[in-house]
């Protein structure tokens, strides 16, 4: 596949599963392994993590803020808000705090001087 069709893939992933949480699709999308920060990952372990997201930020709603693609491989950055409403990771209760999260992305030095 295209560079372009690789990261349209990605982007209907975000909006299938990750905003409106059709975990059905995941059969669709997700690889039966994938690597999850230095981690084997399974379709069923990635449902549950999505699953138990939403039960702590029922209202997650994911944006893609950059994405670029080489052949096979797209890398994302991307940020989330959501209320937290459940139990975080089973110890932090409920705030019903609004949030944002946006986790650092790739970095390449400016290499023009």
């Amino acid at each position: 596949m295209s560079a372009q069709t690789n990261m349209e893939l990605v982007r209907q992933w975000v909006e299938q599963v990750w905003n409106a949480g059709n975990l059905e699709l995941l059969t669709h999308f997700h690889p039966p392994t994938s690597d999850n920060h230095g981690n084997r990952s399974t379709i069923e372990e990635t449902k549950q993590w999505h699953l138990s997201n939403r039960i702590t930020f029922p209202d997650i709603h994911y944006t893609i803020d950059d994405m670029f693609a080489t052949d096979d491989r797209v890398a994302l950055r991307w940020s989330a808000t959501a209320t937290h409403r459940g139990a975080l990771w089973n110890m932090f209760p409920p705030t019903e705090e609004r949030c944002r999260t946006k986790p650092p992305g790739l970095r390449t030095p400016n290499m023009a001087g």
